[in-house]
């Protein structure tokens, strides 16, 4: 009998209407950012991406919100 434990984990994008991001949101209020409507324009531009929505919100805390579009443009392209 063979031993298996692994379980296979479907990770789907994050939304904001079903997924709690307030976390996300709160790290990005200490860089002084509105954290909400920052990370709302990362979710439009990364299409709720798990790992590019946090790897963005990570960077955003070094720019303004208004240079979110350009740092999706230079770190992902054109393809998100």
């Amino acid at each position: 009998m063979p031993y298996d434990v692994g379980k296979t984990v479907q990770l789907g994008a994050f939304d904001s209407g079903r997924d709690d991001l307030d976390p996300l949101a709160d790290a990005l209020d200490r860089f002084g950012l509105d954290g909400q409507a920052v990370l709302l324009k990362i979710l439009s531009q990364t299409g709720g991406h798990p790992f590019q929505t946090v790897a963005l919100a990570c960077r955003a805390g070094e720019l303004q919100s208004e240079a979110i579009e350009a740092l999706v443009e230079a770190e992902i392209g054109s393809e998100c």
